[in-house]
């Protein structure tokens, strides 16, 4: 058994993990709501269609 006077430490490599994690997640609910945004103004002007397709 450890003694509770002992205190463990997390690695520097764990931790630069979890701090990657967190920027990503971050960043990707930022994208997510810009697509987001963009899909529903396009989608409120009639765009309903991405580039390059047809109006037929």
């Amino acid at each position: 058994m450890t003694t509770p006077s002992v205190k463990a430490q997390m690695p520097k490599s764990v931790m630069l993990a979890l701090v990657g994690v967190g920027v990503q997640a971050v960043l990707n609910l930022a994208a997510g709501g810009l697509l987001s945004a963009v899909v529903n103004d396009a989608a409120d002007h009639g765009r309903d269609k991405g580039p390059g397709c047809s109006g037929s």
